[in-house]
């Protein structure tokens, strides 16, 4: 699409790179000296999210100085960012204390390093329209030919006439332990509605870039396009590499 198609903008989903970036710091986590990446996974996604739906403009730039901020918040940087487009924090000066990362811990350097190979890249061409995902369990593995059909019917018969699944409902009744939130102060139905209504309440509101996008710079590693393939031995472009006389794997060509 990116060659063939250059007229067609083409976008990331916003669930599928957030469950990826989910997806690397559970790896990470789990690795020593790096444990205290886990309590950081659901923040960096939250911010992920609203990096992009708080860009009502769609610009690729200012969702990525958006989500690059969160390097800085992790090590309780607040103010003074080094992106131009996003100097400083949309939240409240008023921050609770959490366990934060030092900036030269090596759970810090691989975190970091594991969100700028790929995913800030991506992070550019996200469509920040909610969309929705829609997944249907199937009831065993297999294609809905005849014999899948006819083995799920059976099975079903053979469960209403031995009264399979009742027997195994009070089965499972007597070993599941009683739920944990039973142990909890339940709250109340009124303030139950009112934290439900007031988060329904909330609207998404556009966070503006700190600097208008035309005045900030361009960084020097920012890539121009995608680099014309070459061979791996002579060095040489593959457009017209048959006409290469020196190279050897267009002598061996010749030569077979």
């Amino acid at each position: 699409m990116r060659e063939k198609l250059k007229n067609i903008t083409h976008y990331f989903d916003l669930w599928h790179l957030i469950k990826k970036v989910s997806k690397v710091l559970k790896k990470i986590a789990k690795e020593s000296g790096c444990e205290a990446i886990s309590q950081w996974i659901k923040p960096c996604t939250n911010h992920l999210f609203w990096s992009v739906t708080t860009t009502f403009s769609g610009h690729g730039l200012v969702m990525l100085a958006k989500f690059k901020s969160f390097f800085s918040h992790v090590i309780n940087h607040h103010s003074e960012l080094p992106d131009r487009l996003f100097t400083k924090f949309a939240h409240d000066s008023n921050i609770q204390d959490r366990k934060w990362l030092d900036e030269d811990s090596i759970a810090y350097m691989k975190m970091h390093a594991a969100l700028t190979k790929r995913s800030l890249r991506d992070v550019k061409e996200i469509n920040g329209v909610k969309q929705v995902k829609l997944v249907c369990p199937k009831f065993k593995n297999g294609e809905a030919v005849v014999d899948y059909v006819e083995e799920i019917y059976q099975t079903t018969l053979c469960a209403i006439r031995y009264n399979t699944l009742n027997k195994a409902e009070k089965g499972l009744k007597l070993m599941t332990p009683l739920p944990m939130n039973s142990m909890l102060n339940k709250q109340s139905k009124d303030e139950a509605i009112q934290k439900h209504s007031a988060r329904k309440a909330m609207t998404t509101i556009d966070v503006p870039p700190t600097n208008p996008v035309q005045e900030a710079p361009v960084s020097q590693d920012q890539t121009t396009g995608r680099a014309k393939p070459h061979c791996s031995i002579c060095k040489q472009p593959m457009k017209g590499h048959k006409n290469v006389a020196n190279c050897p794997k267009t002598r061996s060509n010749c030569n077979g």
